[in-house]
């Protein structure tokens, strides 16, 4: 009997080490895509500034994620998904990070870049 009890300990020990191996699997092809999403935001983001290089966050938003706004996109009122206002939103820390890079040094429209900054609006989620 000991000899089965250790077969089945062996057993259930490789698929620990297999469902361990398969989680880190994921982990890593998630942060494979979170990275690879990162990117297409950022070249996204650089096109954008250099096609309208006095454009608003909500404008870039709007071209970026027209699904994440409201049926008022033809009008001057840009009104995006409130997630991208929250203090964690990924995209408006990128928008704010390439604000800031844009306003170092000693050029004309430093001003223009960091008022163009976005606030958060909301601590998480929901308003």
């Amino acid at each position: 009997m000991e000899e089965e009890e250790r077969k089945c300990m062996r057993r259930e020990a490789i698929a620990a080490c297999s469902e361990i191996m398969e989680e880190e699997e994921r982990k890593c092809m998630r942060r494979e895509a979170i990275a690879a999403c990162m990117q297409c935001i950022l070249d996204h983001l650089s096109s954008f500034l250099k096609e309208l290089p006095n454009c608003t966050y909500e404008q870039w938003i709007l071209k970026l994620h027209p699904d994440n706004a409201n049926d008022k996109h033809h009008s001057n009122i840009a009104n995006i998904d409130h997630r991208f206002y929250v203090e964690e939103s990924d995209h408006r820390l990128i928008w704010n990070e390439n604000m800031d890079t844009l306003a170092t040094g000693n050029i004309p429209n430093r001003i223009s870049f960091l008022s163009r900054k976005v606030k958060s609006r909301f601590k998480h989620g929901a308003p």
